[in-house]
C-alpha cells in the first residue's frame, strides 16, 4: 500500500467525524498529491463536486473560518 492509499484509507475512516473544512483540507492535500477529485469522490462514495466545494470552503478567509467553526456561518 502506498502512502496516498493509506491517506485516502484514513480519510475514509475520519470522514464522518471532520467538519466540512477540515474535509476540505485533506481534500486539497490528496490533490495536490496526484489524485483526481473523480478518484477520491468514488472512494469516499461521494460526488467529486461535494469535494470541490469542500475544497473551495476551505480556503475561506481566517474570520469566516472562525465563523464556521462556532457554527455561525455555514
Amino acid at each position: 500500500m502506498t502512502a496516498i492509499e493509506a491517506a485516502i484509507d484514513e480519510l475514509l475512516w475520519l470522514w464522518r467525524y471532520l467538519p466540512d473544512i477540515e474535509r476540505g483540507r485533506a481534500v486539497r492535500t490528496l490533490q495536490e498529491e496526484g489524485v483526481t477529485l473523480r478518484e477520491l469522490a468514488a472512494k469516499l462514495n461521494c460526488s467529486p463536486s461535494l469535494l470541490s466545494h469542500l475544497k473551495r470552503a476551505a480556503q475561506a478567509s481566517p474570520e469566516d473560518l472562525a465563523l464556521a467553526r462556532r457554527g455561525e456561518l455555514s
